[in-house]
């Protein structure tokens, strides 16, 4: 293979994205089939070898000439952030954040998940849950997993605060990749702040940086943690280092 050649991944990638936005010529007029692309940013190592391009032109004409096809990209950058291979293919993208979710929204979520779920919460439990993760979707899935796999080990119905933090626990080792990555995106500047704030000293003057962790729920404005969750995990992986 020559080095300017695409990877065998490239046109089987191709070959299911096509297939994919061919499903709108067998849907109902009135159905609109969406095309998912979750962790959208993984492309971004196809762009750089030189062949992502080809498929993020197929994803374009997609979304130029399938009217019964809508695009969904998921990830935790929006578009202005990974570059003009992206911003100038799709200028004209919707962009929805998903934020925290509130209490109101959360509790339905962990209390029932689905009809005749069975398991209920010993007083403080629920608020241990909640406070623990405040909302963040992911650490909330992640929780709520641990949490009904442990009870299932215990073949008990009632979880208790202990129950939580025993998933919380699991959560923090689980949810290992989500929280590197969280670390990752922050940056050499954001990562200054966030040792100085775990440290209790001073934090560095790097403005860009500090919205930046912001934005994402990582801190408040006054430099609190937002998510205990992602302090427990920081100050855990400070003490290593």
């Amino acid at each position: 293979m020559c080095p300017s050649a695409a990877p065998s991944s490239a046109p089987r990638f191709d070959r299911r994205l096509s297939h994919s936005s061919m499903a709108s010529d067998v849907a109902p007029d009135d159905m609109i089939v969406p095309l998912c692309l979750d962790e959208y940013e993984k492309l971004d190592g196809a762009v750089a070898a030189g062949w992502g391009g080809r498929s993020l032109d197929m994803l374009r004409h997609v979304q130029q000439h399938r009217d019964g096809v809508t695009l969904l990209f998921t990830g935790v950058r929006p578009f202005a952030d990974a570059g003009p291979e992206w911003t100038g293919r799709f200028i004209n993208a919707r962009q929805i954040r998903v934020g925290r979710l509130s209490r109101d929204e959360v509790t339905p979520l962990l209390t029932e998940p689905i009809p005749d779920f069975g398991m209920t919460y010993a007083p403080g439990a629920l608020d241990a849950a909640l406070d623990e993760t405040q909302g963040q979707p992911y650490l909330t899935q992640a929780v709520a997993f641990e949490l009904v796999q442990h009870m299932n080990e215990e073949r008990r119905t009632e979880a208790t605060p202990d129950d939580v933090e025993a998933a919380v626990v699991q959560g923090l080792e689980s949810g290992d990749p989500y929280f590197a990555n969280v670390w990752s995106d922050a940056g050499s500047d954001g990562q200054s702040i966030l040792r100085a704030r775990l440290a209790d000293e001073p934090l560095p003057d790097h403005p860009e940086a500090m919205r930046w962790l912001v934005e994402n729920d990582v801190l408040h404005a006054d430099a609190a943690f937002v998510v205990p969750m992602a302090e427990r995990w920081m100050r855990e992986r400070a003490r290593r280092a």
